[in-house]
C-alpha cells in the first residue's frame, strides 16, 4: 500500500525540543510528505532544518495559535491521512500501513488516537467524557485496551483529511490552546463518525514542555475559559441546558472558591466570544445525528471511568 500520511508539525519556540525528537522521529516518517509550521516568527526555522530538504516548513508572519496553525498545514497536506504530531512528541512505535488500514476499513473513521507514555510514569491515550453537576468534563480512561475513545489528540493523532476539511478543521475559538481536539472530536461524533484508541501505536509525550515554559500565567485561564465555551457552543440536549443554566451560579462560586480572580476572568472572556459562540452553535447543529446524551452514554462504561 503506499504511503497516503502527510505529517504536520506546528512549532513554536523550543526549537532544539523539535530538532531533538525530529531526529528520532524521522526515520519512522520519512516515507510521509512532513509539514512543519512555524508558528514563532522572530526565530525562522528553515536554516536549522537544511539536513531535511524534503520538509516543507512554513514560517507564519506572525503567531496565529495552535488551531489556525494546524489549519494552515491541513490546507496544503496533498495525502489523504493526517499525523499531527506536536514538538514534544517522540514515536516509539507505529505502522502506517496498518493505520491506514484501518481508515479504509472503516469508512466512518474520523481519528485513531495513540498510546502516550508521559512524565512521571502516567500513560494515557484513551479518553472519556461525562456531564456532572451542570458541567461537562472529560479525563483519561482507566483501561488502555483498544476501543472507543471520547477524543484523539491534535498532538498525537492521526485524522482522515477528508473529513476533517469537511468539519472544518479546528475552531480557532480555542486559540492559543486547550479544548480544541476535544471539541473537533465531540462535534464528529454527533455528526455520526467514530474515534478509537490503538495501543499499539506508541508514543513518549511531554506535555506542557512549551506551553507549561511560555505560557504560565494563560494556562488556568484559557482552559476555564474554553470549558465554557465547549458547552455553549456544542451542547444542544434542552435537559442538559437548563441543568447547565440552573448550576452556573453555583458553579460560579465554587470556581471563585478554588481559583479565584482566575475564574472571573475566565468567564468574563468566554462571554465575549459569545456572539461568535452562538453562530458556530447554529452551524453546526445542522450536521448532527447524535444527541449530547448518546454520546455521553457511550463514555458511562463502568471499564472507562478512571479517578474524578
Amino acid at each position: 500500500m503506499e504511503n497516503n500520511v502527510s505529517v504536520i508539525i506546528p512549532a513554536y519556540k523550543n526549537t532544539t525540543l523539535l530538532l531533538r525528537n525530529l531526529q528520532n522521529n524521522y526515520p519512522l516518517i520519512k516515507d510521509c510528505e512532513i509539514i512543519i509550521i512555524n508558528d514563532d516568527p522572530s526565530t525562522p526555522l528553515k536554516p536549522y532544518l537544511k539536513k531535511y530538504p524534503d520538509i516543507k516548513v512554513i514560517e507564519n508572519e506572525k503567531n496565529l495559535g495552535f488551531s489556525r496553525a494546524i489549519n494552515k498545514g491541513i490546507a496544503i497536506a496533498d495525502r489523504d491521512y493526517l499525523l499531527l504530531l506536536n514538538t514534544d512528541v517522540v514515536i516509539k512505535q507505529i505502522n502506517l500501513q496498518k493505520l491506514m488500514a484501518v481508515f479504509i476499513e472503516k469508512k466512518q473513521l474520523f481519528a485513531v488516537s495513540f498510546y502516550q507514555m508521559q512524565n512521571a510514569g502516567i500513560v494515557s491515550g484513551k479518553n472519556r467524557v461525562y456531564w456532572q453537576k451542570g458541567m461537562f468534563n472529560h479525563q483519561r480512561a482507566h483501561n488502555l485496551m483498544s476501543g472507543i475513545t471520547a477524543w484523539a489528540e491534535g498532538g498525537a493523532g492521526i485524522f482522515s483529511k477528508k473529513i476533517l476539511q469537511q468539519m472544518g478543521g479546528f475552531d480557532s475559538l480555542y486559540s492559543p490552546f486547550y479544548w480544541e481536539d476535544i471539541d473537533l472530536c465531540y462535534r464528529a461524533w454527533k455528526m455520526g463518525f467514530e474515534i478509537i484508541f490503538d495501543p499499539e501505536t506508541q508514543v513518549e509525550h511531554q506535555h506542557e514542555s512549551t506551553i507549561g515554559k511560555y505560557f504560565t500565567d494563560k494556562i488556568k485561564t484559557t482552559a476555564l475559559r474554553n470549558q465554557f465555551v465547549f458547552i455553549w457552543k456544542n451542547i444542544t440536549d434542552k435537559e442538559l441546558i437548563d441543568e447547565h443554566l440552573k448550576m452556573l451560579p453555583k458553579v460560579f462560586l465554587s470556581l471563585i472558591k478554588d481559583t479565584g480572580f482566575t475564574a472571573g476572568k475566565s468567564f468574563f472572556q468566554a462571554v465575549l466570544l459569545l456572539p461568535e459562540i452562538l453562530k458556530k452553535r447554529q452551524e453546526q447543529k445542522k450536521g448532527y445525528q447524535k444527541t449530547d446524551q448518546e454520546i455521553l452514554a457511550m463514555f458511562n462504561n463502568t471499564s472507562l471511568r478512571g479517578t474524578k
